[in-house]
């Protein structure tokens, strides 16, 4: 069993599944804001058996053991990852999602569970152009996998999401440029122009490995 206070576990699970966000974590478990307050900023207010119950249900796979008495891991889930699924992230790969997912500095809002890609190299995020239309619109859900050694291979052909060297966001198809240490960026909607960009202008490199419309 660990030294930290019931109090204090329940801060990690604001921290690691809320961003920290106190008013969020205070709407997922049904409870005022205030009482949230209390247990968490005053450390005196101990919580009760039902808002323990309620912070259970909020977060899948949460280990009420380690909530009420330290004792094992955090999660029960296979592989220690509560919620299932990928983490998904509420922001527009071209506005900066790929910031809050890497090093996994800020808490998902959710997860998306598709089982082919339940893993941990996998994250999500929106759409946030019509480019790729009508293959991927604007507002639908992207699954990215951040591909390595992109500058030495790649297959051509497949949809990526592209971060720049000078901080822009693209989501294209990649093809073979006409010039070496070249690629296209071909949208998908009709009236968009092709870019030719240099292997020494991008930054980063994902792989799209699936869409999920939005209704």
């Amino acid at each position: 069993m660990d030294e930290a206070t019931i109090n204090d576990r329940i801060q990690t699970v604001v921290d690691c599944f809320f961003g920290g966000n106190k008013a969020r974590f205070a709407k997922a478990i049904g409870e005022p804001a205030t009482s949230v307050s209390n247990v968490l900023t005053r450390r005196r207010s101990v919580p009760s058996a039902l808002t323990l119950q309620r912070i259970c249900t909020a977060v899948a796979g949460l280990s009420a053991e380690w909530l009420l008495a330290g004792r094992g891991p955090m999660c029960v889930e296979a592989g220690g990852a509560c919620g299932g699924g990928s983490p998904y992230y509420d922001a527009d790969f071209q506005s900066g999602a790929d910031e809050l997912w890497d090093g996994l500095r800020v808490a998902p809002a959710g997860r998306v569970s598709v089982p082919p890609l339940d893993d941990a190299g996998v994250w999500w995020c929106r759409q946030g152009d019509a480019a790729m239309e009508p293959e991927i619109g604007r507002g639908d859900l992207i699954a990215l996998r951040e591909v390595t050694g992109w500058d030495r291979f790649l297959v051509f052909g497949r949809t990526y999401a592209v971060v720049t060297q000078n901080g822009l966001r693209l989501v294209r198809r990649l093809c073979a440029g006409g010039r070496p240490g070249c690629f296209r960026l071909v949208a998908a909607r009709s009236g968009c122009e092709e870019q030719e960009i240099g292997l020494a202008m991008v930054r980063r490199l994902f792989l799209v490995e699936a869409c999920v419309r939005r209704f």
